[in-house]
């Protein structure tokens, strides 16, 4: 069988007998045999008469997955399995692709899993809360959550309106618990507001430490936060050691069992193998 694959403009043949070398962090190695040959290419046509090899990359793209925007056809994600179940929620202006890495591994470690879109910016908290209980149906299973930014503010006020959905650990990656100097920053401007929505603003740093209540001490609740700084645009709102988007310190907040420091950034903290394997010795704690 004969497989085409297109890297930009260059087109390249090959059989089935290439060699896939190795697969991991989203790196495949492909060796092709002498004699295949390319065309197509945008300026000229170029015959392979001696082996090469060609490295696809494509962990650019699955990080770029995990900031595709939010869509009207973004739908709750399931992965049945034997084992407890967690649900997963996303940050600020992502979407359900925000969390599939974390979902798929989790999977993969037995446990089942419910990768849930809410519509972070167009409704309030309280309207987020209610849509995200609806879609949680109740289980006989233990039920654990991940969540990342915004998502950790959502369950805050999910374990005070509804702990009865909440009967298992929590992970929270890089929160905003003591609200957000950038929401600050934006707040003022109509712009800002305008994108922000009623949910985002409310994540400012003189709202949420008065809307949204603590965790009661009553769930096993660790936090992970990063450090290493990929956004430099923001360090003159932020002291201290950050993650481009909240400060180590603006983790914490009162019922929390402890907090990690990993190094990681604010946007794809997620995807990051030292991460998803803590999170997953957390739930099983």
């Amino acid at each position: 069988m004969c497989v085409c694959t297109s890297i930009s403009s260059l087109r390249i043949e090959y059989s089935n007998n290439s060699v896939i070398n190795r697969q991991e962090e989203g790196e495949i190695n492909i060796s092709l045999a002498s004699g295949y040959r390319t065309s197509q290419f945008c300026y000229s046509s170029i015959s392979i008469f001696n082996e090469v090899q060609i490295v696809v990359k494509f962990r650019f793209m699955k990080r770029f997955k995990m900031i595709i925007p939010p869509m009207p056809w973004h739908k709750p994600r399931v992965r049945r399995n034997d084992g407890e179940r967690v649900v997963l929620l996303h940050g600020l202006w992502r979407s359900v692709w925000a969390m599939e890495e974390p979902a798929r591994y989790l999977h993969d470690c037995g446990f089942e899993t419910l990768n849930l879109p809410y519509p972070s910016f167009r409704q309030s908290v309280d309207e987020i809360v209610d849509h995200v209980a609806r879609k949680i149906v109740p289980s006989s299973k233990r039920t654990h959550f991940v969540t990342h930014s915004m998502g950790g503010i959502i369950l805050r006020c999910l374990a005070k309106r509804h702990p009865e959905l909440i009967t298992g650990n929590v992970v929270m990656l890089a929160p905003p618990n003591q609200g957000s100097e950038i929401i600050d920053w934006l707040e003022d401007s109509p712009l800002g507001r305008l994108s922000l929505g009623p949910g985002g603003m409310s994540l400012s740093t003189n709202r949420l430490p008065r809307e949204v209540p603590p965790f009661d001490g009553s769930h096993d609740v660790s936090v992970i936060m990063g450090r290493r700084n990929m956004m430099p645009v923001f360090d003159f709102l932020l002291e201290g050691e950050h993650d481009g988007i909240v400060t180590v310190e603006g983790g914490q907040v009162e019922g929390i069992k402890r907090l990690e420091v990993v190094d990681a950034d604010h946007t794809f903290i997620m995807g990051e193998k030292l991460v998803l394997k803590r999170i997953a010795e957390l739930l099983k704690r």
